[in-house]
């Protein structure tokens, strides 16, 4: 009981700081924009953010979807099961579909992933992290 009223407290603060980080820095982005007269300063700003946004999405998702993504993406024959709060969601996608043990579901997520890292200019970024170094030190 008390692990689900542990998940449910991490879920709510993660979409509490989501519905007002977005507004609020989309408002921030404006108004440094209007100050100095400038879209690319607003477009900067929120091309910052969303890249800071994605990469702390990636890291978090190993642990935040382990059941979720063992069970729905990964196929059991895998040595390479999500949960590591060391390892990215790209990193195990990217090991996963490199071995060929990702299910259909999995494959569409590896590829969703890829097409929102493209927008960043990374291409093919889960075969990319899937061979880069993890671990936080």
């Amino acid at each position: 009981m008390i692990a689900i009223i542990a998940y449910l407290a991490t879920l709510s603060f993660y979409i509490a700081v989501a519905v007002l980080a977005i507004p609020y820095t989309w408002i921030k982005a404006i108004v440094r924009g209007i100050i100095e007269r400038s879209f690319k300063v607003y477009w900067s700003t929120m091309w910052e953010w969303c890249y800071k946004a994605a990469w702390g999405i990636d890291q978090a998702g190993s642990p935040l979807l382990s059941h979720f993504g063992n069970d729905l993406l990964i196929k059991p024959s895998s040595k390479h099961r999500l949960g590591s709060p060391d390892k990215t969601l790209s990193h195990y996608l990217g090991i996963n579909k490199q071995q060929d043990t990702l299910y259909f579901f999995g494959l569409f997520w590896a590829y969703l992933v890829d097409l929102v890292a493209l927008f960043f200019g990374d291409f093919d970024h889960t075969n990319k992290a899937a061979k880069a170094e993890q671990f936080n030190k």
